[in-house]
C-alpha cells in the first residue's frame, strides 16, 4: 500500500500577517489617541409596543457625568469616567481598563413621544424609555354587535 501524506490544514493561518510583517500595520485596528485609553460603552436598543428602551453598562460612572440632551429627533447621551489617582510608587502590570468622555447620537423615529422620555442610572447601568405617542401603540377594537 503507498502511503499518501496529507498537508495539515494550518487552522492558525492569520491572512493578515503578511500585511502586518510588510506594512507595519495591523488591519481593522482602531487607533487611540494619544495612547490614552478611550472609554466607548455600547448600547442596546429594544423595541416595546409601547417605548423603545435604550440601555448601556456605564460601570464607575458617576450620575452627574451623564448628559442626555434632546435636539429636534435626536437624543444625545454623553458623559465621561474619571480615571483611577496613580500615586508615585505604585507600578502597574497591566492597565487596560478604558476611561475619557463619549457621546452617542440617536435619531429618534417619528412616533416617539419626547416629552415623556426618562433615564435613569441603576448599578452602572444607564436605561433611557422613549415611549411611543399614543396613536402608535397597538389597541384592541371591540366588535359591533
Amino acid at each position: 500500500m503507498a502511503n499518501i501524506q496529507r498537508r495539515s490544514r494550518n487552522r492558525d493561518w492569520d491572512p493578515f500577517a503578511l500585511t502586518r510583517n510588510f506594512f507595519g500595520l495591523e488591519p481593522f485596528r482602531v487607533e487611540l489617541a494619544n495612547t490614552k485609553a478611550t472609554f466607548l460603552p455600547k448600547f442596546d436598543v429594544k423595541e416595546t409596543e409601547t417605548e423603545f428602551i435604550l440601555s448601556a453598562d456605564l460601570p464607575g460612572v458617576k450620575q452627574d457625568a451623564v448628559d442626555l440632551s434632546l435636539d429636534k429627533n435626536r437624543l444625545t447621551i454623553s458623559g465621561s469616567r474619571e480615571a483611577e489617582e496613580r500615586k508615585d510608587g505604585e507600578s502597574y502590570h497591566l492597565y487596560e481598563r478604558s476611561y475619557g468622555s463619549f457621546a452617542r447620537t440617536f435619531a429618534l423615529p417619528e412616533n416617539v413621544d419626547a416629552d415623556n422620555i426618562a433615564a435613569a442610572l441603576d448599578n452602572g447601568v444607564l436605561r433611557v424609555k422613549l415611549p411611543k405617542v399614543a396613536e402608535a401603540q397597538p389597541r384592541k377594537i371591540s366588535l359591533n354587535k
